[in-house]
């Protein structure tokens, strides 16, 4: 169990202080200064960290070991060995490391922050940047890659994106985000940051389609149709997609304005995102976000895959 822990105690040193450290047993003269009731409580292994050497004391357990306790403790420690001592625990409570950092005593909680008043250190577990920023395609990001192809190239601040698409601005930062992070646009010039997209066109559908998703969250049935709802039944060409007739789609804010009913006779498709800014001056859902909410269909026929060719092209 000693060992595993020093390993990460290690492992942990070297990517913070990008400094390697060598553990070893205290000195039989070192041990013997430890009094017993420390040893019950502890296991220890001497170092060098930055030029000093220090030991290490771990635990055995934490849950009775109170912050006063603990500065009890390494201040024994510490005139007993002569040296600095650095208690090593895996986690503490966050209401106790104030409490510790006061009663200035040395501590590492390995992965997440190093204290060492005796060291001059005090060094914390830094946020990874764009943590926030998951795999799956933000909701908002899909809609702006279909809203260039098929509406408009754009070329816009944050706000005005926020604007046309109604969204907040930690939703839209979130996208424009997560969009960089795939390499799908480019860095723009000027003190105004604006998104612009790398490629245009089939280019920039081809070279997302992998990330794409259908917009379908969830699917509801009524008997009243939404006033901002638009149908999913679009023409191609002068036939008209063989699906469902009585089929509408709304995004989740224009839910509310119905009453959900499980023998409705209107099938009403709750989206992601908002499919009104796709569908221009169109009664009818943007027929890329169509190819995506059906391609995955397992009841496929020769209709709907015919269909599916012309929607992407």
């Amino acid at each position: 169990m000693l060992q595993s822990k020093i390993q990460a105690l290690k492992k942990y040193i070297s990517s913070f202080l990008n400094e390697k450290i060598s553990c070893s047993s205290l000195s039989s003269a070192l041990g013997k200064q430890i009094p017993v009731v420390l040893k019950d409580k502890y296991e220890c292994t001497a170092t060098a960290l930055l030029g000093v050497d220090v030991v290490l004391c771990f635990p055995k357990e934490t849950d009775s070991l109170t912050p006063a306790k603990l500065q009890n403790h390494m201040q024994l420690f510490a005139s007993k060995l002569g040296m600095p001592c650095i208690v090593v625990m895996d986690d503490i409570p966050s209401y106790n490391i104030q409490r510790i950092i006061v009663q200035r005593i040395n501590f590492i909680i390995t992965d997440k922050q190093m204290f060492a008043p005796s060291l001059l250190l005090d060094l914390r577990k830094m946020p990874k940047p764009n943590k926030d920023i998951k795999e799956d395609i933000p909701p908002l990001a899909q809609c702006l890659i279909l809203y260039n192809i098929e509406i408009e190239i754009l070329c816009h601040t944050i706000n005005e994106i926020m604007d046309i698409f109604n969204a907040s601005y930690s939703t839209t930062n979130r996208a424009v985000r997560w969009l960089q992070s795939k390499n799908l646009t480019i860095s723009s010039k000027g003190k105004e940051k604006k998104l612009q997209f790398a490629k245009q066109g089939r280019d920039l559908w081809e070279a997302s389609i992998i990330y794409l998703t259908t917009p379908i969250e969830k699917v509801v049935y009524t008997n009243t149709i939404p006033s901002k709802a638009l149908s999913t039944v679009i023409s191609v060409g002068s036939e008209v997609e063989p699906v469902e007739v009585n089929c509408y789609a709304v995004c989740k804010d224009d839910l509310k304005d119905i009453t959900i009913s499980e023998t409705g006779r209107f099938k009403i498709e709750v989206w992601k995102y908002n499919p009104v800014p796709l569908a221009g001056l169109k009664k009818h859902v943007d027929k890329l976000s169509r190819y995506l909410s059906i391609r995955d269909k397992e009841d496929m026929n020769d209709d709907i895959e015919d269909l599916l060719i012309n929607l992407e092209q």
